[in-house]
């Protein structure tokens, strides 16, 4: 296709617009003097175009399509040509929507973020920042790119200016060959048979201060085999050598490769095609869970690197830099390709480019890791979750923690999340991110806090909890109340188990229960504990259990050799979940020859006991997984489960949602779960327990329990305890806040003048002083834009003026907090607590629409006791 005039013009995305001295294209636009055409498959040859134009068009497309067509506009594009491009700023359209009343958020404001949606072409499928642009354009082969700031469409955009030029280094051959060195002369013997497999290819060798011996060495071999050498005076690390190399080769790709690698067949042409728009290289996974390419043998187009401003040299000498590449390059949407059976075509020999002896490496690879977490996982706040009880039970509570996580990635809490998995033994869930420590030991408890203590410090930690009982020296911790069995049936407690319970008791400054029960025990043992400070969240059940049909049934039966019907009971090994009392009953019934028994969980009665009272009854005893558990609850006659002390009860829940009738003992939690649902018998009545097995047959009664239980179950649920625990959580984040019965809040704007400044905040803590009830009152003060350090200084200059001038005190009241900085979801837990917002002259409020605190009531200081009355 040929234009009318020299100048080849193109208006993408026109519509009905058209552009005077433009070739007007759109794929979708049937008019008059458009061109439809393929805006991924321009029928333009390349290097043929002066410039393209689009207008509000790019953010119509999906955000896996953007790079594709940049790079097609970049291939038409003359060497010298240019994009122009207007398109809207998502931060801008979001910031204005946020700081809309509720009730006017969803008119046009709504539709700068996702389009007039009038029909499917007006849908807006991608956002854009400026940062983004420049990586998007940079990767598609653009430079020169300027973004300004312009006023279209009423709303803020984007005027975005782009040449597609040169790399500073033509393309001259397929891949560039970079290997970073330091001494290790005898690696020379090793390269000479290297290069037989690398026949005219850039080579380029950075050496990283090697001493006198090994430098004049690798002078002469470079030399001698026309490699391209560079020279650091010192060992300036592993990335910077990376990306000096990089900035000289004229490959289209970019191989890195260490000194201590054997090539065994050539390896140019395949890792190039598997790297394809990305990279590749040897798979790996570290201890944070990240997947990552290994730097020793990376292969990576040279434009992209040079798109994600090459290697990051915060790393020093080395470890992690190749975990940093991977990890911008898979968030910029780049794939990283395994190398298959790698060792086949390169062999890592050993790590002996980083061996400089003059590093400490272990306590490089520390640092390093630190710095890739505070660069990459620091969101605020950061809540670390000891997976614990995984490594060291499979019982109930690792289901609930299971559910938990699920919860947890679906809900968004999961970026907040660290999972420490000892040894390897955490269930691995999509969405949650782990790291590797480990594994506990009760005989080294001090060793393991401080060794918590450390993760805490590296990951930047604001909470933690504990699956069982683990805790950090110093980190706020979150104490979970499954039970208080031990204390309640007398359990010797200087048993380490039970030593290290309470412990993490005293550590803690919140805590979370499963039932009310449990909450009131935890209150009853240690009554320091304030019952405001403790939050209940119910387990919930899975949705696989549930009613099953009879031909399922039957085949779990007959899997099992049960024919007859039968009891279930569930876990019932410990003293206290009294199974005995079952038994005792089972054998008073005349007809227990009709029936058989299922005993599944931990723990069975000894063969002997179970003997003398199961003569002629056959014994199942069975370990099942969750889908023939189900089965075993759906045909069960019932759940016989007469427990005296339970912590929540997750059997009776899991029965219930199966619509087995349930017989159990009124104790503890157990009527919190199964409400109206079961047949109660006193945990000692074993007459009353056998009239219980009789009735439960009736068909009347049977079916108005399973009708019962089902409606019952309905109330639990994972997602409402999820929910309950994250709340709990976030909330634990803002105990250092001091929060009170009356919490009031200020927004200073800390540029005014500092006499001025003082001013208003004397006025302020003056109103609230002089409270009547200013004990039970806290002042939050936001400090989002100075330092905790300034704005102290300030409040204690205001509390010393006070009492030196007026003879007030402020000690005796109120609390005064900097709330420092918080994040958007610390901002909805902590607004409904505050009954009221302090105005000022002069105040913050960009602060207060990023908090959203608009709508909370406001006072002026003078009259705020007054209307507070």
């Amino acid at each position: 296709m040929k234009p009318n005039d020299n100048l080849v013009n193109l208006h993408i995305g026109c519509g009905t617009h058209l552009k005077e001295g433009y070739s007007n294209i759109d794929q979708y636009v049937y008019a008059s003097g458009v061109i439809q055409m393929d805006i991924f498959n321009l029928s333009f040859e390349s290097d043929s175009v002066d410039e393209i134009f689009t207008e509000h068009m790019l953010e119509h497309i999906g955000k896996f399509e953007v790079p594709l067509a940049l790079k097609e506009w970049a291939r038409v594009l003359k060497p010298d040509g240019k994009l122009v491009m207007n398109l809207p700023n998502l931060e801008w359209c979001m910031q204005q929507w946020l700081a809309k009343p509720e009730d006017e958020r969803w008119g046009w404001q709504l539709d700068t973020i996702f389009g007039l949606q009038t029909h499917s072409g007006e849908f807006h499928k991608t956002g854009f920042t400026a940062p983004r642009l420049q990586q998007l354009l940079k990767a598609a082969g653009f430079h020169n790119i300027t973004i300004s700031n312009y006023w279209s469409h009423a709303q803020s955009c984007f005027w975005v200016e782009a040449s597609k030029g040169y790399f500073t280094s033509a393309v001259k051959c397929l891949a560039s060959i970079v290997v970073p060195w330091w001494d290790h002369s005898e690696l020379l013997e090793l390269w000479e048979q290297n290069l037989q497999y690398l026949p005219d290819t850039e080579i380029i060798f950075i050496d990283n201060g090697s001493a006198l011996k090994g430098k004049t060495a690798l002078e002469k071999f470079c030399r001698r085999q026309k490699i391209k050498l560079l020279r650091n005076e010192t060992n300036r690390g592993f990335a910077a050598a990376n990306n000096q190399g990089a900035n000289v080769a004229t490959g289209e790709y970019i191989i890195h490769l260490n000194n201590d690698v054997e090539i065994k067949k050539s390896p140019i042409e395949y890792l190039c095609n598997l790297a394809g728009e990305g990279l590749a290289g040897p798979l790996a996974q570290n201890e944070l869970g990240e997947f990552y390419l290994e730097g020793w043998a990376l292969c990576i187009k040279r434009y992209l690197l040079e798109a994600l401003e090459g290697w990051c040299e915060d790393y020093g000498p080395g470890y992690w830099d190749d975990v940093d590449l991977s990890h911008r390059a898979r968030l910029a949407g780049y794939s990283l390709t395994p190398v298959p059976d790698v060792n086949s075509l390169i062999h890592h020999i050993t790590n002996a480019t980083g061996r400089d002896g003059r590093i400490d490496q272990l306590a490089l690879h520390f640092q390093n890791r630190k710095t890739f977490i505070r660069k990459y996982y620091n969101c605020y706040p950061k809540i670390i979750v000891d997976g614990v009880f995984f490594q060291l039970y499979r019982t109930g509570i690792a289901r609930v923690w299971y559910s938990l996580l699920e919860e947890w990635a679906q809900n968004g809490l999961a970026k907040h999340i660290v999972v420490l998995d000892r040894a390897g033994t955490a269930p691995k869930i999509l969405g949650i991110r782990y790291r590797t420590i480990a594994a506990y030991n009760y005989g080294t408890t001090d060793a393991d806090r401080e060794m918590l203590q450390q993760v805490c410090d590296e990951e930047g930690a604001n909470l933690f909890i504990s699956t069982y009982y683990t805790t950090p020296l110093s980190t706020p911790s979150v104490f979970m109340a499954y039970d208080m069995i031990p204390e309640v049936v007398g359990a010797n407690l200087d048993e380490p188990m039970w030593k290290e319970k309470h412990h993490a008791i005293r550590h803690a400054s919140a805590y979370i229960a499963i039932s009310e029960n449990t909450a009131s025990d935890l209150t009853k043992f240690f009554p320091e504990i304030p019952p405001k400070s403790v939050t209940v969240a119910q387990c919930g059940v899975q949705s696989l259990f549930s009613p099953a049909s009879q031909e399922h049934i039957k085949g779990f039966k007959n899997k099992y050799g049960i024919s007859k019907p039968y009891f279930i009971s569930v876990g019932g090994g410990a003293d206290y979940k009294n199974s005995i009392l079952f038994f005792k009953a089972f054998a008073q019934l005349a007809s227990k020859q009709g029936f058989e028994i299922v005993c599944t969980g931990s723990g069975v009665l000894l063969e002997g006991e179970l003997r003398n009272y199961t003569l002629g009854t056959v014994v199942h005893k069975l370990q099942l997984n969750d889908e023939e558990l189900r089965l075993a609850y759906a045909g069960a006659l019932a759940l016989v489960y007469p427990s005296k002390y339970e912590g929540f009860g997750l059997p009776v829940l899991e029965a219930l949602s199966c619509g087995c009738p349930v017989i159990t003992c009124p104790n503890a939690s157990i009527p919190e779960v199964a409400g109206e649902a079961a047949l109660y018998v006193n945990d000692q009545d074993v007459e009353g327990f056998a009239d219980a097995l009789c009735e439960v047959q009736k068909p009347k009664v049977r079916n108005s329990l399973i009708a019962a239980g089902l409606e019952q179950s309905k109330k639990f649920s994972w997602s409402k305890m999820a929910e309950t625990v994250s709340s709990a959580l976030i909330d634990a984040t803002l105990v250092p806040l001091n929060l009170q019965e009356i919490n009031l809040i200020v927004f200073p704007d800390w540029t005014q003048p500092e006499e001025s400044l003082g001013l208003e905040l004397e006025r302020v803590v003056r109103a609230i002083a002089t409270h009547p009830h200013k004990s039970k009152m806290t002042l939050l003060v936001d400090n989002s834009n100075i330092s905790d350090e300034d704005a102290n200084l300030a409040l204690s200059s205001v509390a010393m003026n006070l009492l030196m001038e007026e003879d007030l005190d402020v000690s005796d009241g109120p609390e005064i907090s900097l709330i420092g900085q918080l994040s958007e979801i610390q901002w909805l837990a902590l607004i409904p607590r505050i009954y009221g917002r302090i105005v000022l002259e002069n105040e913050n409020t960009e602060a207060i629409v990023q908090a959203k605190a608009q709508n909370i009531p406001t006072f002026e200081p003078e009259s705020f006791i007054q209307e507070s009355h």
